[in-house]
């Protein structure tokens, strides 16, 4: 089901890279900055349980509102969940992103997928995804609902320790590693 509707039905790189944005977009962030890492030369392999340093990456930071633990669990997680059905507009913009479209564009982007996420007033949150956990094939009785994730809060000393990325009121990160495609100078 992960795969059907994400990155099976999600066929295009840039597509999947502007749906992020737009969710950024409608978080109320003025500016979304795209990074690429490691894209070169990189260690990627399909037996690695965890990206390294120099694993491929994007990286895409907003300044929105970010998300809580709750708002990760309750709605990021929940594939179901999207405000976008009943709200049509915020922070006096037209919603543009399409209704939880961005999480599956994740997975279709990349393997990995280090979330970090803090409302203002709150700790930062951090949830990391291996998206292979999803795709056991002929295993009937699994079920989606099955895989556990813990969300890790962090002091902004961690924050800033553990990932290199400096402080922010608010915001997104989001860790997209182990790409699937190449991303050569013309995409």
């Amino acid at each position: 089901l992960k795969s059907i509707i994400g990155k099976d039905l999600i066929t295009d790189d840039n597509i999947a890279v502007l749906e992020l944005v737009k969710n950024s977009f409608d978080a109320g962030s003025k500016k979304v900055d795209i990074t690429f890492k490691n894209i070169l030369k990189n260690d990627d392999s399909d037996k690695i349980k965890f990206p390294t340093d120099a694993s491929s990456k994007l990286i895409i930071k907003d300044e929105g509102i970010g998300m809580a633990e709750f708002d990760i669990t309750e709605k990021w997680l929940n594939i179901a969940y999207s405000e976008k059905k009943e709200k049509k507009e915020e922070f006096g913009r037209v919603l543009a992103g399409n209704k939880g479209v961005g999480r599956f564009s994740c997975d279709r982007l990349g393997r990995f997928l280090t979330i970090y996420s803090k409302k203002k007033g709150e700790p930062y949150n951090k949830l990391f995804i291996d998206w292979k956990v999803f795709e056991k094939e002929g295993q009937i009785d699994f079920n989606i609902q099955d895989v556990e994730f813990e969300i890790e809060n962090l002091n902004e000393k961690d924050f800033i320790s553990s990932t290199g990325y400096s402080k922010f009121e608010s915001g997104t990160i989001l860790e997209i590693a182990c790409l699937r495609e190449y991303w050569h100078s013309n995409k």
